[in-house]
């Protein structure tokens, strides 16, 4: 009898739910196993998203028709390789440029500069990204180069031969250096660089490279604390010796002189169309080509605007996604002055207002519970 009872005794200890500690571990196993399963598959649809990607722009760089602007530049870098330069106008990119039209049929050469613009159309995605303080390769850095991959606008002018697009890489690797880290001296030597480096692609990048210029020294990000003359110091000796190399740049190609001798031959008000402003051509097309980020970077200026209403001056800081409003300040603001705000020029609205809707709602992210009844929702937007 007491054999039956043990025998009984133990089928019913295995039909019992094992609410054990080797329960909970295998119940642990399983959600982890269940969940490396879901971010494999999350990994392997964004790399495949940003690969067709990949290849799409690589098909549209070498199909598609080429805009005037694009014309001239070609001509003038052909100019530049035949040792025919014309000073006046002539730029870095423009320079850099004319390193792969020294032979060739026109139509090699177009291709030349397509394949040039379209390294730097990847390379900007690839800095967009980074400019988001995200760890680089990690899920959440694979979505924002999966979102910056899918940016309208920049398809449709970020592989064409245009300068705007170096300066935009630019820009944009200025900001990677500053933002997410404490402030050393070399990192100031190395945007001092770069700003000057960009005012001989471009002569409009001073009203991007001062204003940011300025921010980063009258307000240091965080960190292991510098004394702001020896930043000041860094920017400056960088500029200067990045100045005078650009100078030496265009002496040795034949200029002679470089692309900000020219700036006091323009005239004073634009040779083409008369003034417009940039709502009528230019901000419109972001309604319809980019609805989502509109509606993600309106809410975001409106709540940077109420810290700075509630905080006032404690709300000066990089805490937060005021530096990113600030950036996107900028460019509007350099739209508006702009007396031509070609649509083109939205090359410098878009990337700074990605970054900012972007932040925005990693913040949203970690102040709001996630719940998967949301999923629906969030698919449908």
């Amino acid at each position: 009898m007491s054999s039956n009872f043990n025998e009984n005794a133990n089928v019913l200890l295995e039909m019992e739910p094992q609410t054990g500690p080797s329960g909970e571990t295998r119940v642990r196993s399983q959600i982890q196993a269940k969940s490396r399963w879901c971010t494999g598959i999350s990994f392997a649809l964004l790399i495949s998203g940003i690969g067709v990607l990949g290849w799409l722009a690589m098909y549209l760089a070498g199909m598609r028709i080429y805009q005037a602007d694009e014309c001239w530049t070609i001509y003038m870098a052909r100019l530049m390789a035949v040792g025919k330069p014309a000073s006046l106008g002539m730029d870095l990119f423009q320079v850099i440029l004319s390193r792969l039209m020294s032979a060739g049929r026109a139509v090699d050469l177009y291709a030349y500069a397509r394949e040039l613009s379209l390294m730097i159309f990847w390379l900007n995605w690839i800095l967009l990204a980074l400019a988001t303080g995200e760890r680089i390769f990690s899920r959440r850095w694979l979505v924002a180069l999966a979102g910056a991959a899918t940016l309208a606008p920049l398809w449709d002018f970020g592989f064409e031969v245009r300068h705007d697009n170096l300066l935009l890489a630019g820009i944009l690797l200025i900001w990677g250096v500053v933002r997410f880290q404490p402030p050393r001296v070399g990192a100031y030597f190395f945007v001092g660089v770069c700003s000057m480096v960009l005012e001989f692609v471009a002569v409009k990048a001073v009203l991007y490279t001062l204003p940011i210029a300025a921010a980063i020294l009258l307000f240091p990000p965080p960190g292991a604390r510098q004394p702001r003359w020896k930043l000041f110091a860094a920017w400056c000796v960088g500029a200067v010796l990045a100045f005078f190399a650009a100078r030496l740049v265009f002496t040795l190609v034949g200029l002679g002189d470089d692309s900000l001798a020219g700036v006091k031959h323009l005239p004073p008000g634009p040779a083409g169309p008369a003034r417009f402003w940039p709502f009528q051509i230019t901000l419109s097309r972001l309604l319809t080509q980019t609805p989502l980020l509109v509606a993600v970077t309106i809410p975001a200026l409106i709540a940077t605007a109420g810290t700075l209403m509630r905080d006032r001056r404690a709300a000066l800081n990089w805490d937060g996604i005021l530096p990113e409003a600030m950036l996107l300040a900028i460019a509007l603001a350099a739209l508006l002055v702009n007396p031509n705000p070609y649509p083109y020029n939205l090359l410098h609205v878009v990337p700074y207002a990605f970054l900012l809707a972007f932040r925005y709602g990693s913040m949203l992210q970690e102040k709001v519970p996630w719940h998967p009844v949301l999923v629906p929702l969030l698919s449908s937007v």
